[in-house]
């Protein structure tokens, strides 16, 4: 999580505070009167004391945190889990803090001021070692500045509710947590930067957050030579209908990938055109030029889709208990178990999970999973499809669809598929 210069200052600074937490303790053990509401003062005493010993054993978490190796997703900065750590140790930090600051003030008899400045100043050289506001959601703030200084959405614009949960979590007035996920103030909802990101349209709620476009340098190089090599096979075959077709999808592709959500489609027609290709000139010099970058490509594609794993976690948690019957819960269970093992294989585009849970909202279990390709003619197995026919009877339709499709003329095609039908 942290280089090993900042690893020997943290050690470093970790030892101070705990020692200052000890002599803070002990200014309130051999303190002669402990101010209370009127109940007891050694009680108050206890209580105190057994609060500044939880908070002091809290910053030793803060080293496990960091030397947990066990985990690589939660060493890899660009990963969510690596993320829910840094929620953690800030708020570590911000519950010291808070509660040395309390009890400063209440017990203002024991003169703790001096010793409290002192351990702040290491609080704050901890927080230092750490950089919460990542590089990955400093460039998605870049992103949303420059699409909202654009004149026609500047109306709609969050950057000063963006500027303001920065001002506050820098100033320590809102947790890492606070920041991400929102808060409540005066009894007011206020958005976090989760829901702040996804106003514009430009990142999904279940795409966590997207890094600068050096990220993609090396799938892009890939990517480019693949483009160039394909298209240029296929320009000189138009008169095939499959290459027509492919040739007009990657037309539209952008110069370079620029964003996680466009590795989706681009993954998936590049692999397609390979299997074309392959069907009829897989003898052919120009195929074999094909195979390495495309292998590169699948490669580090799954190396740059990351999820939010919180923000799906949390919407299915949502919408568990709103299934009351057995047979509804065991149809939810059955979808999300599938979606995770999507997202596990890199294989689900963000805008797919919004349109599974939308429909779950509205208990529609006729979902399609995972989206075919336009020249896949088999039937879709959706789970409400499979509880109603069998999901044995739905592969041999659709073993049948592709022999009929692999060995008959395209006359016959149609009069065979409308009796299957």
């Amino acid at each position: 999580m942290i280089s090993s210069q900042n690893k020997v200052s943290l050690i470093d600074d970790v030892k101070e505070a705990e020692n200052l937490l000890v002599l803070f303790k002990e200014r309130i053990d051999t303190a002669p009167e402990i101010i209370t509401d009127g109940g007891d003062q050694e009680q108050e005493k206890s209580r105190i004391l057994k609060l500044i010993s939880f908070h002091k054993k809290n910053l030793s978490v803060i080293m496990d945190l960091v030397d947990d190796r066990r985990d690589p997703d939660a060493q890899n900065l660009k990963h969510s889990k690596y993320f829910s750590r840094l929620k953690d140790i800030d708020r570590i930090l911000k519950d010291i803090r808070s509660m040395v600051e309390t009890i400063t003030f209440e017990q203002y008899e024991c003169k703790l001021d001096p010793v409290k400045q002192s351990l702040f100043k290491f609080l704050d050289s901890i927080a230092g070692v750490f950089q919460f506001i990542t590089p990955n959601i400093n460039n998605e703030i870049d992103l949303l500045t420059r699409h909202y200084r654009i004149p026609s959405h500047s109306h709609e614009s969050i950057i000063p509710e963006l500027e303001v949960l920065l001002e506050q979590f820098e100033g320590n007035e809102i947790s890492l947590a606070d920041f991400a996920d929102g808060h409540e103030k005066n009894g007011a909802r206020v958005s976090g930067f989760d829901d702040l990101r996804i106003k514009a349209g430009k990142f999904s709620r279940y795409q966590f957050y997207e890094p600068d476009k050096k990220s993609y340098e090396k799938i892009n190089e890939c990517f480019q030579k693949y483009f160039k090599t394909s298209m240029d096979f296929m320009s000189k075959r138009k008169t095939e209908p499959d290459f027509r077709k492919l040739l007009d999808r990657m037309e539209k592709f952008p110069q370079s990938i620029t964003k996680m959500e466009q590795l989706f489609e681009i993954h998936s027609c590049i692999n397609l055109v390979y299997q074309k290709i392959g069907k009829k000139y897989s003898f052919h010099e120009r195929f074999k030029e094909l195979t390495s970058p495309l292998d590169e490509f699948n490669k580090i594609k799954n190396t740059l889709i990351y999820y939010h794993h919180e923000a799906f976690e949390r919407k299915v948690k949502e919408l568990e208990p709103s299934f009351d019957e057995e047979v509804d819960l065991k149809r939810f269970e059955d979808i999300i178990e599938e979606v995770r093992k999507q997202i596990e294989a890199k294989t689900t585009p963000f805008d797919r999970l919004q349109m599974i849970f939308t429909k779950l909202e509205e208990k529609n279990f006729n979902i399609v999973l995972q989206q075919k390709e336009a020249e896949d003619i088999t039937i879709e197995i959706t789970p409400h499809h499979e509880h109603k026919f069998g999901r044995k009877n739905l592969e041999r339709i659709n073993i049948i669809i592709q022999e009929i499709d692999f060995w008959y003329p395209v006359e016959s095609k149609q009069l065979l598929f409308q009796d299957l039908g």
